[in-house]
């Protein structure tokens, strides 16, 4: 009688505790249930198979075998942001029926129908067209930020890498390219069937594929293959700009190999350039998306065009260590990857182009609009809270494209130019294909530096807004118009003419930073190296 009793209290505590766990599903990824999965499950696969007909009104059949480990039993909850009906089967591995409930955006397992350890789960299902690029001619996957889950059943969050094994099915004329290496292609009457090498680890939102009908070139430089699918028909363009592209493409890669200390860390580089994209590109390892109508210019384009695509391709392939190699734990560091590839693509644009003033185009392009969004009561800190992260694309603007990359050369003239590069190296090997969030990596920047960068971190990276600085006669007055009698540490240069014109660089570390400068014409920060409003001088 007592085993029965045990037995039944058993039973509905297992009830209680899945009707728990189903409560707290909402729709989208939440932090919570991201933090949760991440502690229970790793070393994932995903062995997927994609039918694509040639009829773009057709549905796209599909089918992933998932693989995981499953740290302790509990209910595995996987991402898929579609109808319902759209799931036609889970199975385990020998063919036996899985039971599950959706709820919320969300296929739901529960722990008796799985084990601790390897666990292999084969999913049957209509793929989701949402984040599907579809023509007649051509499809390509965008599942940036959390859309990975609007094409089929995934863990759709950035610190759940896993490995990709793609076979695509698809119209014998296409061409298809992924994340992986093709290895074989069979031939059939009227379609063909691609397979895809496995890929290194990747984050959800870096999957990708494309089909349609293109066009492939590839060019040996620099000792590497650089392949170019594109579907411009203008012989001049092409003839003008194949060369370029392979060219840039391979200097980038060389300049971040020499950089970080660490070779290109993904198998192939392919370019696909996609008309009308809907941005400047997009860094899937081994399928860099691109828009054509930037990547192919005539022979008469100007320096502007030029410099344009030189900085798209720099930027993309930065991109391939800073977001791809190492990612960010969650989104709300989004800003992370942005910077540094930003970053490094200016570094890269300085040794392409010298006779540029890269340093003006530098202040054009970032002061004015970080500056107006963050003097405003809307703006917000670099690093933002992220609850779900459905909520990701409000986290992109001003402050992350602009106001970061001033910051970040702040923060390089701090340590200095040299030892950033030795933590940058650092960081990159200690999160190889893995993730890393900012604060890991300011904690091991001071370990580089022996330099206390907290107090710098949390004006600059946690907290939000800009002084106001003037430049008075008994010194340089820092204010901060929210009252909170804050200080931003920085570096600002004086212009001053006294017998000609003399130049000052002074660290700003409190409200009042007493300078005489024994002179009647001042020029603030004239060289730009702060950041703030400026007012002007009457003396």
């Amino acid at each position: 009688m007592v085993c029965r009793v045990l037995v039944v209290i058993s039973l509905l505590l297992s009830l209680v505790s899945c009707e728990k766990e189903q409560d707290k599903v909402e729709d989208g990824v939440s932090l919570e249930l991201a933090k949760e999965r991440k502690a229970n499950i790793g070393g994932v696969t995903y062995k997927l198979y994609f039918s694509i007909p040639a009829d773009r009104s057709e549905a796209i059949m599909a089918e992933s075998t998932i693989f995981f480990e499953l740290f302790d039993l509990v209910p595995v909850i996987l991402d898929f942001k579609e109808a319902k009906e759209n799931i036609l089967a889970v199975t385990s591995s020998d063919g036996r029926k899985v039971p599950y409930t959706f709820k919320n955006e969300h296929i739901i397992i529960q722990p008796e129908h799985l084990k601790k350890g390897r666990n292999e789960l084969v999913i049957q299902f209509k793929a989701g067209e949402s984040s599907l690029n579809r023509s007649d001619d051509m499809l390509y996957t965008l599942l940036v930020p959390d859309r990975c889950r609007t094409l089929m059943p995934c863990f759709d969050q950035p610190d759940i890498k896993a490995r990709f094994k793609l076979t695509l099915k698809i119209p014998s004329r296409w061409r298809a390219v992924a994340n992986g290496e093709p290895i074989r292609t069979e031939y059939f009457s009227d379609y063909k069937l691609y397979e895809f090498e496995e890929t290194k680890p990747l984050s959800t939102y870096l999957f990708a594929f494309t089909v349609g009908r293109f066009s492939y070139v590839e060019r040996y430089v620099g000792g590497r293959w650089v392949g170019i699918y594109h579907r411009e028909t203008d012989t001049s363009k092409i003839n003008a700009s194949i060369p370029v592209i392979a060219r840039e493409v391979s200097h980038a890669l060389d300049w971040m190999e020499n950089y970080t200390g660490i070779r290109y860390p993904f198998d192939v580089y392919n370019v696909v350039a996609i008309p009308d994209f809907q941005y400047g590109g997009m860094e899937h390892p081994g399928a860099v998306y691109y828009r054509a109508s930037t990547m192919f210019l005539d022979r008469n384009a100007d320096l502007s065009a030029w410099m344009k695509r030189s900085d798209v391709i720099a930027h993309e392939t930065a991109h391939m260590w800073f977001g791809d190699y190492v990612t960010m734990r969650w989104f709300n560091d989004v800003w992370l990857k942005e910077v540094f590839a930003g970053f490094m693509s200016d570094k890269i644009m300085t040794q392409l182009y010298p006779d540029v003033n890269h340093r003006l185009n530098f202040f054009l392009n970032h002061y004015e609009p970080a500056l107006r969004t963050d003097r405003t009561k809307g703006t917000h800190p670099i690093l933002q809270e992220l609850d779900n992260l459905k909520d990701a694309g409000t986290l992109y603007g001003d402050i992350i494209y602009h106001k970061a990359p001033i910051v970040m050369r702040m923060l390089e003239r701090e340590i200095s130019e040299r030892r950033l590069q030795i933590g940058l190296q650092r960081y990159l090997r200690r999160w190889s294909y893995s993730n890393a969030d900012w604060d890991e990596l300011i904690k091991l920047l001071e370990s580089t530096t022996g330099q206390d960068l907290q107090a710098w971190n949390e004006i600059w990276i946690k907290e939000s807004g800009a002084p106001v600085i003037e430049f008075q006669k008994n010194g340089i007055v820092m204010t901060d118009e929210s009252g909170k009698n804050r200080v931003w540490p920085q570096a600002v240069s004086v212009f001053w003419d006294y017998m000609g014109l003399k130049r000052t660089l002074i660290p700003l570390r409190d409200s009042l930073t007493p300078f005489r400068y024994g002179a009647s014409v001042v020029l603030p920060d004239g060289d730009v190296m702060g950041y703030g409003c400026f007012l002007p001088t009457d003396f």
